[in-house]
């Protein structure tokens, strides 16, 4: 099987500082500090399957996580980072932006 490459993308200043905002959070409810960025398109469903709403996701792998994670990660705008998604989702990605506004959170952006 042929592998696919990862999409190219990159992230706004804005999305930066919100992803740089969040994770004095995260290591207080992981009670680790965090290692590379996550970005992940995820899918959420409702228990009998009858809505489901995708979108983008930000999150981080633990430090300790990193041992595992880190031959996944790339360097992107200055931010370690993985995306997680499987390749099907790939076009969401390619050569788009990832910014970030209050009260819309993170979306992508043509570049």
């Amino acid at each position: 099987m042929p592998v696919i490459p990862e999409p190219l993308f990159s992230f706004s200043t804005k999305a930066i500082e919100a992803i740089e905002n969040l994770r004095p959070n995260f290591e207080a409810v992981s009670h680790e500090k965090s290692g590379a960025v996550v970005v992940a398109w995820g899918t959420t469903l409702v228990h009998d399957g009858s809505q489901k709403t995708s979108g983008l996701i930000i999150t981080f792998y633990t430090e300790s996580q990193m041992a595992d994670m880190a031959r996944y990660a790339r360097r992107i705008d200055g931010l370690d980072v993985v995306l997680f998604t499987m390749p099907d989702n790939y076009h969401r990605f390619d050569g788009k932006i990832i910014d970030y506004a209050n009260g819309k959170g993170f979306f992508f952006v043509s570049s």
